[in-house]
């Protein structure tokens, strides 16, 4: 299929909108949604210079659709200066102060090591450990379990910085997911067994969702799970997997009861330590 900037630039643009009206709807002056929204708009950045560096690299494109990319870039660099002049309006020294952390941890930590991830195609597990230490991967969790208990702006905060030097291969954003299902839904037992370990990056956890046959759209998904005694057995498979590689906690989207529709589907938790398959 032939990359076409404008559809990405209108598919994100769109998914950026629906997410800020949902967190709007929600709560009408939530700071988050406004960030929330800076981020995407930066994400979207990023992958447009990718993709300008990729067919740089490709002979056989034409000077149209490099001019074509390079318009789309320049487009959204005013857009993405307005969006950032936003948050002036409501963010706090303290989160300047937690940017500032972040910024020079990843510019002391991770740029000196990226290629090395990159061509690894995975980020260490050294690298987590001194992000959990550094208090990246838990800022809102909460004291009792490690965290820093702050507000999740600041989890924004980190990842705002991490687009800031176009990066998307540390999946810290999918590990913060995860990291509040199971604040929020988890038992007692289960918080105190993960959420210390993945708050010191002892813990890396995915979300498994995508499938070959079927990409990210959840009610064609085929992975099973039926109920074998006290525990559950999966049968499928998946791909497109942020952390995977290093993941020990899995989040896995499958189909529990095949004739419900999308009420049949659930999110089982998988501990990759001796799982089969």
């Amino acid at each position: 299929m032939r990359f076409d900037p404008k559809r990405i630039v209108k598919a994100v643009n769109k998914l950026h909108h629906e997410t800020v009206v949902r967190w709007h709807q929600v709560e009408p002056d939530n700071a988050y949604a406004d960030f929330l929204g800076t981020v995407c708009q930066q994400h979207q950045y990023n992958f447009l210079l990718w993709h300008e560096e990729d067919i740089a690299r490709s002979p056989d494109v034409s000077d149209a659709r490099i001019a074509m990319v390079k318009r789309a870039i320049d487009s959204y660099n005013q857009q993405r200066n307005d969006w950032i002049e936003k948050l002036d309006d409501w963010i706090t020294d303290d989160h300047r102060a937690y940017a500032d952390a972040v910024r020079r941890f990843f510019a002391e930590e991770y740029q000196p090591n990226r290629k090395g991830y990159e061509e690894a195609r995975v980020v260490d597990l050294g690298f987590w450990r001194k992000a959990g230490e550094m208090g990246l991967l838990g800022a809102s969790a909460p004291e009792v379990y490690g965290g820093l208990g702050l507000s999740r702006t600041f989890d924004l905060v980190a990842f705002l910085e991490q687009a800031r030097i176009h990066d998307m291969g540390f999946g810290a954003a999918v590990h913060n997911i995860v990291m509040h299902y199971i604040i929020q839904l988890a038992t007692d037992e289960q918080k105190q067994r993960w959420l210390p370990r993945m708050v010191s990056g002892d813990l890396v956890s995915a979300v498994a969702m995508t499938e070959p046959g079927t990409g990210s759209d959840l009610q064609s998904i085929c992975t099973t799970a039926k109920r074998d005694g006290d525990h559950f057995v999966l049968n499928g498979a998946k791909t497109f997997i942020t952390n995977g590689q290093n993941a020990g906690l899995i989040i896995v989207v499958a189909r529990t009861d095949p004739g419900a529709g999308s009420k049949g589907i659930s999110l089982l938790v998988l501990e990759t330590e001796g799982a089969e398959g």
